[in-house]
């Protein structure tokens, strides 16, 4: 065996380790919060397009939050409050196909549990067809190359381990 063979398996080795070592006990990768058999992450520092939001979330083999009940409305509120900020958040939902009909991105299903501010969903000005989650729990629309922060989701089963 060469040296530069055995240098290549030592490395697999150690990035497969090291991945191994930010996996949380819950379950969710370190950085994501974990409620019940889902894992989220809010990108505190980082705001794109939703187009961008939904990649990032994809290259990762996850998905923009889609909080399609109540108790996942609630948890997602509860951590934006906690969070303590005044930003808004990208989750999986829009307009995009048909002009008032709001459908999660990655089941195409209609959004039936919410969450909107009076007055919303209005589609004002260029039109609006991104949903974004306040900082208090409440939605808007807003145009979808607006740069904000955004929220991936991650059922524990769809959590790789390498190893």
């Amino acid at each position: 065996m060469s040296f530069s063979h055995s240098f290549k398996q030592t490395m697999e080795i150690y990035v497969a380790l090291t991945f191994l070592l930010i996996i949380n006990v819950s379950g969710c990768p370190s950085g994501w919060i974990q409620d019940g058999d889902t894992c989220y992450f809010f990108s505190k520092g980082l705001a794109s397009s939703w187009a961008d939001a939904n990649s990032y979330c994809q290259a990762f083999g996850y998905k923009l939050a889609e909080p399609m009940d109540e108790h996942k409305l609630n948890f997602v509120k509860g951590e934006l409050n906690r969070l303590a900020g005044t930003s808004r958040y990208y989750i999986g939902g829009s307009d995009f196909f048909v002009e008032g009909q709001w459908i999660w991105s990655t089941s195409q299903t209609s959004i039936v549990a919410h969450n909107w501010e009076p007055s919303e969903p209005n589609n004002i000005g260029t039109g609006e067809d991104c949903l974004t989650v306040n900082h208090d729990g409440l939605w808007n629309d807003v145009p979808c190359d607006t740069d904000v922060r955004f929220i991936c989701e991650a059922e524990n089963a769809d959590v790789n381990v390498i190893g």
